[in-house]
């Protein structure tokens, strides 16, 4: 996985070695114009296994959440959502740029799947808000689930039993919460 968010920030470190604008390097540095950052992303979703690869009736994607050093670093903290490459970049996010606004397209398992329990013991923001729409109503996605755009503040830690959000149809009409 080749993303550019820096390694440091724990340990008492700054920023190693990084592909990053200075000027970004100096906010990361900075914990009170890090609370000002907001990183809004549309990780990918692809999965080393799932119940369609299990079952025989879909691909399995070799490696694609596996084999990489955000992988390895944080298997304990992630469990099975390590199949996951998307939760790779959220807890990255969250553990290397904590304080920071998070805002994602992504598919909610990490809110309400079993696989993801030992996820939800790491990430601990403090929900936002946030909607939800048809997953194919973004181009190139073909599967019927749901897709959600959900807002955490990585600086305030706050253990989430459930979150409220707006839905939306696939004419942009709303449905409901």
């Amino acid at each position: 996985m080749s993303f550019l968010i820096p390694q440091a920030l724990r340990g008492g470190g700054g920023i190693v070695a990084s592909k990053l604008p200075k000027a970004l390097q100096e906010i990361l540095k900075d914990k009170k114009k890090r609370q000002k950052l907001v990183i809004y992303i549309n990780p990918p979703y692809a999965e080393a296994g799932n119940s369609s690869t299990e079952k025989k009736t879909g691909n399995h994607k070799a490696l694609v959440a596996k084999g990489n050093k955000t992988s390895e670093r944080y298997n304990e903290v992630l469990g099975r959502a390590n199949n996951e490459l998307f939760t790779q970049f959220f807890i990255r996010i969250y553990t290397e740029m904590s304080g920071c606004i998070l805002g994602a397209f992504s598919t909610l398992k990490y809110v309400n799947s079993q696989n993801f329990i030992k996820f939800r013991e790491t990430f601990k923001a403090q929900f936002l808000g946030g909607f939800i729409t048809p997953a194919d109503t973004f181009d190139n996605v073909k599967g019927k689930f749901p897709i959600g755009f959900l807002m955490w503040d990585t600086c305030k830690k706050q253990k989430f039993e459930s979150i409220e959000v707006k839905v939306f149809d696939r004419e942009n009409r709303f449905f409901g919460k």
